[in-house]
């Protein structure tokens, strides 16, 4: 076994050399392996074959390389309209875009402009607020000046009606109506004016029709004596009068008021020692 695969080994070492070297060798070995190869015809034969064979796959395949071209070719033309219809979309989003921009300034334009009302308008709103605080003092002003006016003018009326009632020219039931309507204005109180018989002669040592003027005021009682003139004399007969309408009602006093324009020197120590309030102007007496 040994010796047939050693002379096989050489077999296949010396043949290339032989076959190149020795023509006989060459020509038994062709004659022997003839039967299982063929000649050179049927070689050239198949071979032009085999080339048919691929000159029909290669023209088929250069057919649909063409094909293939063809489709790439129009492809690339639709392509080339997607992007002449894309450059041209971005023409128009360009011009957009551009338009915007001029609508986005003037809309700043329109709020600068909105800016520069509103400051206007504030400025305006201001000098208003002045003018308003302006106008709202002077209305002030005015409405002290014409208090105080009307109160001089109360004042100088009251004098007036006093001067009248001791000159004749006026009585003492008008000046004393008039100094009872000044004190209604007040808010908050009632006046009442009393006129009862005193049978007793409380007062005047004898029966006689006494007269005053009563003020309700959250309960309080006020009696109040107007007249155009008093004296320490009324100062007394006022006293008596009161006791006389304590006395008759069983209430007392609250306050003891007397308001006269004119007061003579003696009237005021009487009026303090016997606690009666004394007022020379009706505007002076605090409720």
């Amino acid at each position: 076994m040994m010796q047939t695969e050693q002379i096989r080994k050489n077999i296949l070492k010396e043949l290339p050399i032989l076959l190149q070297t020795d023509t006989v060798f060459r020509d038994m070995v062709l004659e022997i392996a003839r039967p299982h190869f063929a000649d050179k015809l049927e070689t050239a034969h198949l071979f032009e074959e085999i080339l048919a064979k691929f000159d029909n796959v290669i023209e088929k395949q250069t057919l649909a390389i063409d094909k293939l071209s063809q489709r790439l070719e129009k492809q690339d033309q639709r392509l080339e309209k997607v992007e002449q219809q894309l450059e041209k979309l971005e023409q128009l989003f360009e011009k957009q875009d551009q338009r915007l921009e001029k609508v986005e300034q003037g809309l700043e334009k329109l709020e600068q402009l909105f800016e520069k009302q509103d400051q206007r308008l504030e400025k305006l709103e201001q000098l208003f607020e002045k003018l308003e605080q302006q106008l709202d003092l002077k209305i002030a002003e005015d409405r002290e000046k014409w208090i105080q006016h009307e109160s001089q003018m109360s004042k100088f009326d009251q004098r007036l009606m006093a001067m009248g009632a001791r000159w004749g020219s006026q009585s003492e039931d008008a000046f004393r109506n008039g100094l009872a309507a000044i004190l209604k204005e007040i808010p908050d109180i009632e006046v009442i004016h009393v006129d009862e018989h005193d049978d007793e002669g409380i007062v005047f040592g004898y029966p006689e029709e006494i007269e005053l003027d009563i003020i309700i005021k959250n309960g309080l009682l006020i009696i109040v004596e107007m007249k155009s003139a008093t004296d320490k004399s009324d100062v007394y007969r006022f006293e008596k009068k009161v006791r006389f309408y304590e006395q008759k009602h069983g209430r007392k006093a609250n306050r003891k008021l007397i308001i006269s324009p004119m007061v003579g020197k003696k009237a005021n120590p009487v009026a303090q020692k016997l606690g009666i309030e004394l007022y020379t102007y009706v505007q002076n007496v605090k409720l």
